[in-house]
């Protein structure tokens, strides 16, 4: 299956079906899974390209469900660095609330996307602490926040941190138990139009379609992962993975 090349797969897309923000249908999850690279993940030393420097982290992941806008009033800078637009949603509240409703809530979300995460292709990238839900109360910026704004508290009598971290490694357990979602090359190959190693699938569970794409409000879609074997004796292994981001049970 050929993805249209008008699908972005760029940018915060990847944050926002998760918490039921509008964008065309498939883009940020097509990003995740990395089902439109072509480049092969064990290629020769010679030409392998790496990063070089240290990664930028913004808004934690408990913040991206905790807050509407950044707060980084204590930067000094008049709340005017780090990115402007989170793509967050505060789930009714802006900040720490008592409500369990909201509680309940964004620890769902949380799990949703630490589940995403889990199920993408590729080495999973982490920030440290989201795991276990730290926050730095809606700072984007913290860089230099040397307090504990910006520490990990490893206090484990944190119920909500507790199940998060459990969570977590059964996700990391079914990582394991997969191995069709430990790739050593991308799935999908535009260059060939035969390549079923990902099928994409709409709600109705029929494979997605170029309209499909940019559908504003489509809330639900999968993919069908397949792992030929090495000769014809073995048997290929499916896995099938459904995203739901709507907000009913």
């Amino acid at each position: 299956m050929l993805l249209p090349d008008t699908v972005g797969t760029g940018g915060d897309s990847h944050t926002r079906f998760p918490i039921g923000i509008s964008f065309p249908a498939g883009s940020g999850l097509v990003a995740f899974a990395a089902a439109t690279g072509v480049m092969p993940l064990d290629m020769p030393e010679s030409v392998l390209v790496r990063f070089k420097g240290e990664m930028q982290p913004g808004i934690t992941l408990r913040d991206l469900v905790s807050y509407n806008r950044r707060h980084n009033e204590a930067n000094g800078e008049d709340n005017n660095d780090g990115h402007r637009e989170n793509y967050s949603n505060n789930q009714g509240i802006e900040g720490p609330s008592h409500d369990p409703a909201v509680a309940a809530l964004r620890l769902r979300l949380q799990r949703n996307f630490l589940a995403i995460l889990a199920v993408s292709q590729g080495v999973p990238m982490l920030l440290a602490g989201d795991e276990r839900g730290r926050s730095q109360q809606g700072n984007n910026n913290a860089y230099c926040q040397d307090n504990e704004l910006n520490w990990m508290n490893w206090d484990d009598s944190d119920r909500s941190a507790a199940e998060l971290v459990a969570f977590t490694r059964k996700l990391l357990d079914l990582r394991q138990r997969f191995p069709v979602l430990q790739a050593f090359e991308y799935r999908h190959r535009p260059s060939d139009p035969h390549d079923d190693g990902i099928q994409w699938l709409n709600g109705d569970g029929r494979l997605m379609r170029d309209e499909h794409w940019h559908e504003h409000r489509n809330q639900l879609l999968g993919y069908l992962l397949t792992e030929k074997p090495d000769d014809d004796t073995g048997e290929s292994r499916c896995l099938l993975v459904i995203f739901n981001a709507a907000r009913e049970e």
